[in-house]
Parts: structure tokens; C-alpha cells; sequence
């Protein structure tokens, strides 16, 4: 029989954001500080969303069931905005501390989907589909470097993998709903086709969704869950039952 608990801090009942995870696993934890920290609200400034523009429409680097793909732009307080939102984190920690999306160009960032703690965006070779997997087990496949957009515009960025130089994550051309994320290496012919430089190209953004001022991480048994008092979602997936595992 399962032992299902809920979460409480202070007056607020926690929800954690799943679509269907409650597993969660203390191990030999003596204090509740040991598998649920708290989550800086200063974290909110290193949340970015990166889009595309083609025509009348824009789309969205997304996280769609563990593979990365250009989606429709969401409205905030949707899953579609949770999943299409993620925190740049600094591969070098000994770097200038993130204030902004726009201060990380120029310099090599994991991207950690925000409702997924722990999990980590990572290419997968040359022509390989864009995915998500445990931080642990990136292999530096998730490291990437932030330059100014190969198409030569102000506002946009690309992104270099740190392990294959010269390669990017490319949409495609055809800019349809559900495109997946690819990594595909420059060449040099390439550096004088436009129809390369534009869907290497992204719009680096704010976040969509933002941390609460009252968040929290716990440690799960398959991946870790964003805690946030239930009466700050909106139309997001959450869970307020939990099984507590030693």
C-alpha cells in the first residue's frame, strides 16, 4: 500500500509540477534541508525563452516529452509556457554572476527546464534530435556556447555545443509546429546561405514562467519536482500528494 503525504510550508499547501511523478526519495536524509532546499527568487533573472519569427507567427524552443521542438507561443500560467521556459546556468562558476539572459551571450550555459530541476537540454551528435536527460548524465553534451544570432541581427543569439564546435542547434526551414531541434555543423558554404544562418538563429527572451516568491526543490526518486504554493498556478499540471520514500 502506498503512502501518499502533502507538503506544507506555513499556511500554504506545495504542489509539485508533474504530469504524473509523486515519488520522492529522502534516502539518508536527518532534516527536511538534506531533500527539499529552498529556490532563490533571484533565480527568476537567469530564466530565458528563446523564439523564432516567420512571418505573422513565433515559436518556441520547447521541451515536448523529453525532446526539444519549436511549439506555438504560449500564454504565461500554461504547461506550454513552463516547458518553453528554462534557467541559464554557468558552466564556468567561477564566471560573472547571470543578471540577465542577454549577459550569458558570449559565454557556455546548461539549459535546465524549469519545472524540471536536475534535467538538463543536450544534443545528441551531428543531424541528432535535441533531448532532456539527468544532469549526471550529459557527458558534456549539454554545455553550449551563447554568440550573436548567425543571422547578423541585435536581438537574436545561437547556440554552439561546446563538445562539436562550429555546430548548432538548427530548426529547419519549414518552420512547422513540432519541428524538432537538431544540432548541425557550419561549413563553410554554409556561412553564405541565409536560409542556414535564420533557423540557427533565436530571439533570447525573458522567461514566459517564473519562480514564486515562495519555491522550493525536492529531491524525487526518477527527477526532482518544483514545489510552489498551490494557489499561485494557474492551468499548470501539479501534484499535492507525494510518496515519501526513505
Amino acid at each position: 500500500m502506498i503512502d501518499l503525504s502533502m507538503l506544507l510550508y506555513e499556511t500554504y499547501l506545495l504542489a509539485g509540477l508533474t504530469f504524473d511523478g509523486w515519488d520522492i526519495k529522502t534516502g539518508s536524509a536527518t532534516s527536511f534541508s538534506d531533500w527539499i532546499t529552498t529556490n532563490p527568487t533571484s533565480h527568476n533573472s537567469h530564466l530565458a525563452s528563446l523564439s523564432q519569427e516567420s512571418g505573422s507567427s513565433s515559436f518556441v524552443f520547447s521541451n515536448s516529452n523529453q525532446s526539444i521542438t519549436m511549439e506555438k507561443l504560449p500564454e504565461a500560467g500554461t504547461n506550454a509556457a513552463l516547458h518553453a521556459t528554462f534557467r541559464l546556468i554557468l558552466k564556468d562558476a567561477t564566471s560573472l554572476k547571470v543578471m540577465s539572459p542577454k549577459e550569458a551571450i558570449g559565454k557556455s550555459v546548461i539549459l535546465e527546464p524549469i519545472d524540471l530541476p536536475g534535467m538538463v537540454v543536450v544534443q545528441q551528435g551531428t543531424n541528432g534530435n535535441f533531448g532532456i536527460t539527468n544532469s549526471e548524465s550529459s557527458r558534456g553534451s549539454s554545455s553550449f556556447r551563447l554568440v550573436a544570432g548567425l543571422d547578423g541581427k541585435d536581438r537574436t543569439i545561437s547556440m554552439e555545443s561546446e563538445s562539436q564546435k562550429g555546430c548548432y542547434a538548427y530548426s529547419g526551414t519549414n518552420y512547422n509546429l513540432g519541428t524538432s531541434i537538431k544540432l548541425k555543423c557550419l561549413s563553410e558554404c554554409d556561412s553564405f546561405d541565409e536560409d542556414y544562418k535564420k533557423p540557427n538563429s533565436f530571439i533570447l527572451k525573458e522567461g514566459i514562467s517564473e519562480y514564486v516568491p515562495i519555491s522550493f526543490i525536492a529531491k524525487g526518486m526518477k527527477r526532482n519536482f518544483l514545489l510552489t504554493p498551490l494557489l499561485c498556478l494557474r492551468d499548470e499540471s501539479y501534484t499535492v500528494y507525494f510518496n515519501i520514500q526513505d
